[in-house]
């Protein structure tokens, strides 16, 4: 793209505007080429002075279950950019939440999008539910903060949100140096959480939708979204409407592969990259249109190359003239042609870098579960899950320490099925204890997993984690905000140890969060509602509590322990007032709600009056009590753990292992309260 170019661009843009506008954007823009920051901050816009936004909404289809719009730019909103002078998104209205699919380049934008939607639907909209990044390019996914308050997940693939993660900062300031939206420079950058693979189902909760991820045609990362059921495939920047391709960031061989693929699909819709304000909808000749052009170019240049034509003048040499009339031809071809070339020479030279997408394409331990199951998953019933409540179902684990007998199963895990999907709460101390887990649903139900949730971040509950990561669909994973941190700093410690008492390689494996919860969180499986609660530091710093509405159960992961003696691994005196919070009938945990039954984080469930519920209080107490005691008596630490550990052991199932560290832990915090 060329000074020309954009001021031709411009122009057409700003001839709407008022003057004043006018004579500073042309000022904006001559000035940007001589320097290499942008001359306006957030506040130096007016709100009059903001580029207009206006859409093309058209529904292009509607079931029971959903209704499908694409939205398409009417403005020019981002002609400054040059010839892709549209994202052309697509937004699905379902009955528990939004789609949307690339929204934009920046929050405005987005909420445009939802707003102009509405007009056209006629019907109060649910929340943003799920948002897809197509690519990593900036003005498809600048957008996504709008909808940051709604809390929906963010999927792109492995690829896109690595070049988002590099980049979207730098790519954010050059976008702004073009299209100066007011506060932009100031918005929040949200990137993906959530990664898709080649060749699998969208997401738990958009079954209709597969993916198609395109990394090694362009090194940005781009996907297309395909839905047999409506016959559309969002195609993005894989395919042009009316304007040239650029081979910028792009293979061209495995592009028209790519294209190929799509081609195959037979899809009725088509939406991609285009025109401003197209009347029509995107058609399937346009990919056969894209794929001829990238076809003859690769032929051409090939011919040249070989017959020893002389690459410095390529471009001027090497003319089709059949795509003159596609929108950018002659300021685009020149440099598709030296990308071409280029490509030749690379090859010519062995220097070529081959590209192998992901070899998993669809791989899932599902088959692994059915097939080859782990001889040592033992069909004894201390292995098998209880189900406590209606469609609840509880494994409880040995209290033990990790061994090579129990494979890491000594804590309690679970899951609950609700009318359209799955949510599992923790997944136990290994790959086999996973395994077992995974097995076990795929016994009771054919509902996919939606959510992996995670109480806390210690290995004996987040250790067969491995096994949920790669299923088609894939589930999101929920925790605490500071898990991903603790876990962080601690994950190769715990490898190191679980490998020696279990002989077990890289148990723990580090996962991108889909949701974080910094106070609470609802998710709905169909019918059976999840309430999660984020608590100030008490067992750990990142604990979280699951409440099961529809059966009144209460998983409270380690922030209370039953026979298993309590393990000190946060703040003692927040623990105790959370544990009498957790042990009233009704709570925080519990939103309030009666609670029936309590799954602690080791040792058996129980009814909410029970009166092993009180003695974890007890023992935390005496230990607050007992180390103060110490301390005012001017005892060591060492003096205090000897005497301490010794009067607080009695009564609970491995003191050994953990009461010295309690009285350890607790020391330290108290000597300075």
């Amino acid at each position: 793209m060329n000074f020309k170019q954009i001021t031709k661009n411009s122009k057409k843009l700003l001839s709407s505007y008022n003057l004043s506008f006018m004579n500073n954007f042309f000022i904006f823009i001559i000035l940007c080429f001589f320097q290499t920051s942008p001359i306006f901050g957030s506040d130096d816009l007016k709100e009059d002075s903001l580029i207009p936004i206006d859409f093309k909404i058209e529904k292009i289809y509607e079931s029971e279950f959903s209704t499908i719009y694409t939205v398409r730019d009417l403005k020019g909103h981002l002609s400054p950019l040059g010839i892709e002078s549209a994202v052309h998104s697509l937004v699905e209205i379902k009955k528990n939440g939004i789609f949307v699919i690339d929204p934009g380049p920046h929050p405005r934008y987005a909420k445009k999008i939802l707003s102009s939607v509405q007009k056209v639907h006629g019907k109060k909209l649910p929340n943003v539910k799920w948002v897809f990044n197509s690519t990593g390019k900036p003005e498809n996914v600048l957008g996504n903060s709008a909808f940051d308050w709604m809390q929906p997940v963010y999927m792109s693939s492995r690829v896109t949100f690595e070049v988002m993660r590099s980049k979207c900062e730098q790519c954010r300031k050059d976008l702004f140096s073009v299209v100066p939206e007011k506060g932009l420079m100031d918005e929040k950058i949200v990137y993906p959480n959530y990664i898709v693979e080649d060749h699998q189902i969208l997401h738990p909760q958009l079954r209709d939708w597969k993916t198609y991820t395109f990394s090694c045609a362009k090194n940005t990362g781009d996907t297309a979204l395909w839905n047999k059921k409506a016959g559309i495939l969002y195609a993005g920047r894989m395919v042009h409407s009316g304007n040239l391709p650029s081979l910028l960031h792009a293979n061209t061989y495995e592009w028209i592969k790519s294209l190929k693929t799509l081609e195959n699909l037979s899809p009725k819709y088509v939406v991609g990259s285009g025109n401003i304000g197209s009347s029509s909808l995107f058609s399937k000749s346009d990919i056969q249109i894209t794929k001829n052009y990238l076809s003859d170019l690769l032929l051409l240049v090939k011919n040249d190359f070989n017959a020893g034509g002389n690459g410095s003048d390529a471009d001027k040499r090497l003319g089709l003239p059949k795509f003159k009339n596609l929108l950018g031809y002659s300021d685009r071809h020149g440099l598709n042609v030296q990308h071409v070339w280029r490509e030749f020479e690379i090859a010519q030279f062995g220097d070529e870098v081959k590209c192998s997408e992901d070899s998993l394409k669809g791989a899932t331990f599902e088959a692994l579960d059915s097939n080859k199951m782990n001889k040592r998953l033992s069909n004894k019933s201390d292995y098998n899950a209880s189900e406590i409540a209606k469609n609840s179902f509880v494994f409880t684990g040995f209290i033990d320490d990790f061994t090579k007998e129990n494979l890491g199963h000594i804590s309690n895990y679970g899951f609950i099925i609700g009318e359209q999907c799955v949510a599992i709460i923790d997944t136990g101390g290994s790959k086999n204890t996973g395994l077992r887990l995974l097995r076990k649903i795929r016994k009771t139900t054919t509902k996919p997993i939606c959510y992996v949730i995670n109480t806390h971040a210690h290995p004996d509950h987040i250790g067969g984690n491995q096994v949920f990561r790669n299923l088609n669909p894939k589930p999101e994973f929920i925790s605490h905000y500071k898990f991903e941190a603790a876990l962080s700093s601690r994950f190769q410690t715990f490898n190191k140890r679980l490998y020696e008492l279990m002989g077990l390689k890289n148990v723990v494996i580090l996962g991108p969060v889909s949701k974080e919860v910094k106070k609470d969180l609802e998710i709905d499986l169909g019918g059976r509602k999840l309430f999660l609660k984020a608590w100030k530091t008490s067992h750990t710093d990142n604990d979280l509590t699951v409440f099961d509405d529809y059966n009144r159960v209460l998983w409270t992961g380690d922030l209370l322990f039953v026979d298993h003696i309590p393990v000190l691994d946060g703040n003692l005196s927040s623990w105790i007032k959370t544990t009498r919070e957790l042990t009233k009938s009704r709570n925080a945990g519990s939103n309030g709600l009666q609670v029936k039954f309590i799954v602690p984080g080791h040792g058996k469930f129980q009814k909410i009056d029970s009166e092993k519920l009180q003695e974890q209080n007890e023992y935390l107490v005496n230990l607050y009590n007992l180390t103060k005691q110490a301390l005012k008596e001017g005892k060591t630490i060492s003096d205090a753990v000897e005497s301490v550990s010794h009067e607080i052991k009695e009564g609970w199932d491995l003191p050994e292992l953990f009461n010295k560290r309690n009285v350890t832990s607790a020391y330290a915090e108290l000597e300075w309260e």
